[in-house]
């Protein structure tokens, strides 16, 4: 569902209503805590109803959003996390003051450098007004995720890069020059390393069901007597992708992470693995996103749904496949 101008609108309605409605509960509840000598409390959501309805009467200034490192998670959380932020302060008509990344996890450099960067990498502050540090008004929304999403709708908070994708694109397109290649590059990418076939977040995806999606891939290129690549990308051990070779695919297993993403990012052809380095990665490309299903996680616009077999729409994916092919017979035409 395309989040328009006028649905982001109803839904930041229908948030206020819901942290409204809690907000007053517990400011009655709160009377009664102080008077037991407890303290008092309001959810992440009522404390942004809190800055909002005293902007909106004039008592303090318009509330600011910046989303600062949490411990832990890794470059693709991050990222999002601080998207995220960028879209509820536009969604709110607050400020958003960018904070640099200052840590994010399964580091390959020291932590500073590696910070340094993600951020360079996705130029997120690119235009944004630099945080100066934390202050009365500041919600951090990192820490605040959780209870802002649970009233705003989980889906729906994804739903909002339907929108604001193409800005998140040019920023981190500002400072780099688009392959351009007659050969089309498919990236593949199957989450392993940090999780486990029993993990029961839906975060790990069958190989087989992985293997479908190649083969169809391959048919549909084959078809069209492409020329193509094919390439890997995993945490995982090189064992655990029996077949991948014989289909004539590249494994890049455990490979440098921001020579991963980026690679994910320039690919004609992404198949999104179940995670938000697969999903800040297809936020950004240009190319066709084949989308696995995962937890609470939507597809964007235009991105192809896999079902649980791995299999896709041919039709729909043969359209993005012949605009995509005039796209990029016009780019490799001479000036």
């Amino acid at each position: 569902m395309p989040a328009s101008s006028l649905q982001i609108r109803l839904l930041v309605f229908r948030f206020l209503l819901r942290s409204g409605a809690g907000y007053v509960r517990n400011i009655l509840a709160n009377v009664i805590k102080r008077a037991l000598g407890r303290e008092p409390y309001f959810d992440k959501s009522e404390i942004v109803f809190h800055a909002w309805a005293r902007y909106r009467l004039g008592l303090q200034p318009k509330p600011r959003f910046t989303s600062r490192s949490l411990p832990g998670e890794g470059a693709g959380s991050q990222i999002r996390l601080t998207m995220c932020a960028i879209n509820f302060a536009r969604a709110f008509g607050f400020t958003y003051e960018h904070t640099p990344f200052s840590e994010i996890a399964h580091a390959e450099q020291p932590i500073a450098l590696w910070a340094r960067a993600w951020e360079d990498e996705f130029n997120l502050g690119d235009g944004e007004i630099a945080a100066s540090g934390p202050g009365d008004n500041v919600l951090d929304f990192a820490r605040m995720y959780s209870g802002i999403a649970s009233r705003f709708g989980y889906r729906e908070t994804f739903e909002l890069f339907n929108e604001s994708a193409p800005s998140f694109r040019a920023k981190y397109f500002r400072n780099k020059i688009r392959r351009k290649s007659s050969t089309l590059m498919i990236a593949v990418h199957v989450r392993r390393g940090d999780v486990a076939s029993k993990e029961n977040r839906g975060r790990w995806a069958e190989w087989d069901q992985v293997l479908n999606s190649v083969t169809q891939l391959k048919h549909a290129l084959e078809q069209r007597a492409l020329s193509y690549k094919i390439r890997i990308f995993s945490d995982g051990g090189a064992s655990e992708f029996d077949g991948a070779e014989a289909l004539g695919c590249e494994l890049c297993v455990k490979r440098d992470a921001l020579w991963t993403m980026r690679a994910m990012i320039e690919a004609d052809v992404l198949v999104m693995g179940r995670g938000y380095f697969s999903y800040v990665a297809a936020i950004v490309s240009e190319g066709i996103k084949l989308f696995d299903p995962w937890g609470h996680i939507p597809p964007l616009d235009g991105w192809i749904v896999r079902d649980a077999n791995g299999h896709f729409s041919g039709s729909a994916f043969g359209r993005a496949l012949d605009k995509k092919i005039a796209a990029q017979m016009a780019a490799c035409q001479p000036p």
